[in-house]
């Protein structure tokens, strides 16, 4: 028979909960949960059962409901990272990663399991514990730079240990982040706002407003609150990243909670007529200010996070590129190294009577370690291999006998092409401005 269920939503609980459970053709339910922040009890014809969860949220034990003395385990559950239930060997050897039956459906991070499907139910999918992956794709397209978000299958970005996704669409962690972005950005928005509603009652001018931005006070304010702001943040993330990731979500989320009421209660100063209509222009600045900045810091730590990562992919194409060079080369990668009075190298290469360096860069210099490498050979023939494309400076070409070039090596020609439009581009402006000026 198939079963029917009761669905529980309420504005007190993250997500939509089962209540109860009925059979095709039943008139009472055969399974009743109590629900509070999350499913306490469940009651069936075995009785009732309280349900004892671990800190990711997996029930781990059910309990008895004696109507008198203490309550006692009656199941005991563990998983692995990915859900899937540890059973004993002699079960598990019978259907390897098959779970059967058991008295709670509630289970790994205490979502519905079917056991006839081998899924749990995460409301948007279903997910299947064995291969880490939903049935259906995600309906996010994913962040070029967050290349796990890009997986249109994959469950909490491979991550299972510190993250949980009971909507089926976001984890909890990201759903976190979103919800302290929005109340960042209401924080911020509500007091400006009011600060606007108040100038314009108070006949504020733009010519005072722009007076109170451009005064160094106004910046110094400004500077002051994201130092102050950059300063605990860091403290409280090194203070959650000892208790762990999930403590450190909640922090944010919290101190952004916070920021919402402060930032209210002094919306509603200003509209009361708590502040004097001559500091509302600075207020408005220096809230102004704080903005330009903070978006400021944003572009720059977001290019360099950008920056940061870019370099670390070079750095593994590098290696790849080097593996693969060597290899058409016949020759095995090296851990010897050269000693010269400079110090010590160690090149991708060394044999009898060749030193070779593959350099999968845009530029290529004679450096230290290039340096130890050529004045260093005793003898040997040093070989640089490197792109089509690189710029190698003339030292650099002198130190080496032989410098090989390879197209699939340093920048690519499409990159050559930007370069070369966006100097003609360039020439082109200033020749233009020689003329007219």
């Amino acid at each position: 028979m198939k079963p029917r269920f009761c669905i529980w939503s309420i504005l007190t609980i993250t997500h939509a909960q089962v209540l109860e459970e009925w059979s095709e053709t039943g008139q009472t339910p055969n399974v009743t949960y109590t629900i509070g922040d999350d499913v306490i009890t469940q009651a069936d014809s075995a009785g009732i059962h309280h349900i004892i969860y671990d800190g990711h949220g997996s029930t781990r034990q059910l309990t008895d409901h004696p109507a008198t003395g203490l309550a006692s385990a009656t199941d005991n559950y563990s998983y692995d990272a990915y859900g899937v239930l540890l059973q004993p060997d002699a079960a598990a050897s019978q259907k390897p990663g098959f779970t059967p039956k058991q008295t709670t459906n509630l289970l790994y991070a205490g979502e519905y399991f079917d056991a006839n499907a081998q899924h749990y139910y995460n409301r948007a999918r279903w997910y299947n514990p064995l291969n880490g992956r939903f049935n259906r794709t995600d309906p996010y397209a994913g962040s070029p730079h967050d290349p796990q978000s890009l997986h249109k299958y994959l469950y909490c970005h491979a991550n299972p240990v510190n993250m949980a996704d009971p909507s089926g669409n976001l984890s909890v962690l990201k759903t976190v982040a979103i919800t302290s972005i929005v109340l960042t950005l209401c924080a911020t928005l509500i007091p400006i706002g009011g600060g606007i509603i108040v100038a314009y009652r108070a006949g504020v001018s733009p010519s005072e407003f722009w007076r109170e931005f451009t005064s160094w006070e106004t910046w110094a304010e400004a500077l002051i609150a994201i130092g102050f702001g950059a300063l605990t943040t860091a403290s409280v993330k090194w203070i959650a990243l000892k208790l762990g990731i999930r403590a450190f979500s909640m922090f944010g989320l919290i101190m952004s909670v916070y920021s919402v009421i402060k930032s209210a209660e002094l919306t509603k100063g200003m509209l009361t007529g708590q502040f004097r209509d001559e500091d509302i222009a600075h207020f408005l600045a220096v809230m102004t200010a704080t903005i330009v900045l903070t978006v400021a810091v944003g572009f720059v730590l977001t290019k360099y996070n950008q920056y940061y990562s870019e370099t670390k992919r070079a750095q593994a194409r590098g290696r790849q590129n080097q593996t693969q060079v060597l290899k058409e080369m016949g020759l095995d990668e090296n851990r010897a190294r050269v000693i010269t009075h400079e110090g010590a190298s160690v090149p991708d290469s060394l044999t009898d009577n060749l030193i070779v360096e593959v350099k999968d860069r845009k530029n290529v210099s004679l450096t230290r370690q290039l340096r130890i490498q050529t004045q260093g050979a005793n003898g040997r023939n040093t070989v640089l291999v490197t792109g089509m494309f690189t710029d190698v400076s003339g030292p650099a070409q002198r130190a080496f006998h032989t410098v090989v070039r390879r197209p699939d090596l340093g920048p690519h020609t499409e990159i050559i092409v930007l370069q070369m439009v966006k100097s003609v581009a360039l020439n082109k402006l200033f020749w233009e401005f020689e003329e007219d000026y």
